[in-house]
């Protein structure tokens, strides 16, 4: 009697042969990618006694792309050594009956069209969810790996607390996780997937890891949520490789991905290629049954690969960005805020990264996500410590910060010796100050409308800003109302109208926020100004920013002027050169003796405005300079001693 073995393996392995792509950051701004996708693996037989035979091998694929809201599936195909029987279903089977008993392989082969959208949530869902659809209550129980212990809905509770807008308590968890959980590639987290419980009381893991704790959390307090598995692109190595993420339901809308591992919360970018949806992360992408005798049976990895093809369209961004800091001039060393403004443009709710790509001195992480509700303005504020420099230069530096969606917005703040001084009690004052007014409700009732007195101001000119305010509520109003670092305090008594004057400084060409706030509640407008710019002649950009005392750098930089200059001329001391007419940005290329950077990229420019008027300016681009000498720090510190540094 023959002895058969019946088997049966579920296969979890995954890896990724994905050549690199064009090293670009990311897709996010286009409006659809279209992607070859592939998935191969296979089967060796390993014979174990005289004539082994296989009656039977049978292969059960889940990981294959299928259409939905955001992918398109075209041209679905497979491939496989000796013929087989192959069934298209929500999963590929393939089945081989008497194969030859040495190695089975298949393939699948798609094309791929995703799609950049958001689905449009446009007015508030109440948490908690008082209803959940019978068929949706898998979704809020614990599994394997997405356990649910009261530790777990201990911390979920903590981080929504009073919060009843169900968009705001999944941001908000999403958000805790990203800042919380590590990142790690462990050999405990990138081999094994660990439980949520696990991943809870270690802070790290990989995307899988963070997705399940997300996951978990929500569950916990009775919000569906379930794991997709699937490919990105990265710009870690410019290539798509398989990626965890997940999805929530949220009542009459359905399910809306959140991606905590790329801070994408409620909108995922197009190089997300969703294979498989499922209760949890360790549910298996490939399931393999056969019936065999005088064989072992060696399972092959699965191997998943995607390329470009082609990206098409521009996504306008739906999120306005602005970018400024507190105190457009600041002494060395100063502790200076800087705040970007996020404006939804649309009429639903988004939700965003910000990254600040340029600035000196930044104090944290470079990347907050910001949650914005219809039509909603919010300011992100970080703190720069201003870097040193020589006291006889001025230095200017670029600031620019870019949305999740490719949009960008640049403002630049100057530094030195004859400035102000600010603090970092200031700057953490300010900061909490700001924290406080995003924490505020709306205040209804004030109707506010300011504008300057004039049309056009030079730069650095004082402007005059009215503002007229009227209280259309039955109750008093005390109110701040304070633009830039300008505030006053007022009292409106139930529909009154005042009329209230502020100076500021009229800086740069753009919007800037008039803040009316009480103690509990805030409302915001804006005013236009419009400048002349008084000519400047500024660095930015500047590579290597890091260079050796002993080197000759080859430095590369961005000459900048922000309106038309004559006759101009820049000496570095040991190279110059002169321009007739500029304007703009253009990049330069000089070579320059370390042992002369130390106190950084200094320089004097000289030239002529469009009215002939001349300027002759000191400046300075801060650089770091590694491995100085003992003696030329005790040269530097004599020279500032006596002043002539």
């Amino acid at each position: 009697m023959k002895k058969w073995v019946l088997g049966l393996i579920l296969l979890f392995m995954l890896a990724n042969s994905s050549a690199a792509e064009e090293p670009v950051d990311n897709y996010n701004q286009f409006e659809s990618l279209q992607l070859s996708f592939s998935l191969e693996s296979g089967v060796e037989f390993m014979q174990t006694e005289n004539a082994p035979k296989v009656e039977m091998f049978q292969a059960d694929i889940s990981f294959f792309p299928k259409r939905d809201g955001y992918l398109q599936v075209s041209d679905l195909k497979t491939e496989e050594t000796q013929p087989a029987e192959v069934e298209i279903r929500d999963i590929i089977s393939f089945k081989w009956r008497n194969p030859a008993p040495t190695q089975l392989f298949y393939k699948i082969n798609a094309d791929v069209i995703t799609s950049n959208k958001f689905i449009p949530l446009q007015k508030k869902i109440t948490f908690p969810l008082r209803n959940v659809d019978e068929k949706l209550l898998e979704y809020t129980k614990p599994t394997e790996f997405i356990d649910i212990t009261p530790e777990i809905e201990q911390q979920a509770r903590s981080i929504i607390g009073g919060e009843d807008d169900l968009y705001a308590v999944v941001f908000s968890v999403a958000e805790w996780t990203k800042k919380n959980v590590e990142y790690n590639l462990s050999t405990l987290t990138a081999e094994v997937v660990q439980k949520s419980s696990w991943v809870l009381k270690n802070r790290k893991g990989v995307c899988d890891e963070l997705t399940n704790l997300f996951i978990s959390m929500l569950r916990s307090v009775g919000i569906p949520a379930r794991f997709v598995s699937g490919m990105v692109y990265s710009n870690l190595d410019y290539k798509w490789g398989a990626h965890g993420w997940a999805e929530v339901y949220f009542p009459e809308i359905g399910w809306i991905p959140f991606d905590v591992t790329f801070g994408q919360y409620g909108w995922i970018d197009p190089s997300h290629i969703k294979l498989k949806e499922s209760l949890d992360s360790g549910s298996p992408s490939a399931e393999y049954t056969w019936r065999a005798e005088g064989v072992q049976v060696k399972m092959k990895e699965l191997v998943v690969d995607a390329k470009l093809k082609d990206a098409q369209g521009k996504k306008e961004s739906p999120v306005k960005i602005s970018i400024q800091p507190a105190y457009a001039e600041a002494k060395f060393k100063s502790y200076v805020p800087l705040i970007v403004t996020a404006e939804n443009l649309e009429n639903s709710y988004i939700s965003t990264s910000v990254t600040i790509k340029k600035a000196p001195g930044l104090t944290e992480k470079n990347v907050k996500e910001v949650l914005l509700k219809p039509r909603e303005t919010k300011n992100l504020v970080w703190i720069l410590e201003l870097p040193d420099g020589e006291p006889n230069y001025l230095y200017t530096a670029a600031l620019e910060a870019a949305t999740s969606f490719g949009n960008s917005a640049t403002a630049k703040i100057r530094y030195g010796n004859e400035f102000k001084i600010y603090s970092r009690e200031e700057a953490e004052r300010y900061l909490a100050k700001a924290t406080q007014r995003e924490e505020k409700k709306q205040l209804e009732g004030l109707q506010m409308d300011c504008n300057p007195d004039q049309e056009m101001y030079y730069a650095n000119d004082t402007a005059t800003i009215v503002c007229n305010l009227i209280n259309t509520n039955a109750e008093n109003l005390v109110l701040d109302i304070c633009i830039q670092e300008n505030c006053q305090q007022t009292t409106l008594a139930a529909q009154q109208d005042k009329t209230l004057s502020f100076k500021i400084q009229a800086r740069t060409n753009g919007r800037i926020p008039v803040i009316a706030e009480s103690s509990e509640a805030i409302a915001y407008t804006n005013i236009e100004l419009s400048t002349i710019a008084v000519p400047d002649i500024y660095i930015t950009d500047v590579k290597p920013d890091v260079v050796d005392y002993h080197d000759r750098v080859i430095l590369k930089f961005n000459l900048n002027a922000d309106t038309e200059v004559h006759d101009m001329t820049i000496d570095f001391g040991f190279d110059h050169f002169q321009l007739d007419k500029f304007k703009g940005s253009r990049e330069v290329t000089i070579e320059a003796p370390g042992r002369n950077l130390r106190n950084g990229l200094k320089f004097t420019v000289s030239f002529l405005d469009e009215k002939g008027k001349p300027y002759n300016l000191e400046k300075a681009v801060y650089l770091q300079v590694t491995n100085v000498p003992w003696y030329a720090e005790v040269i530097d510190w004599i020279a500032k001693v006596l002043g002539i540094l």
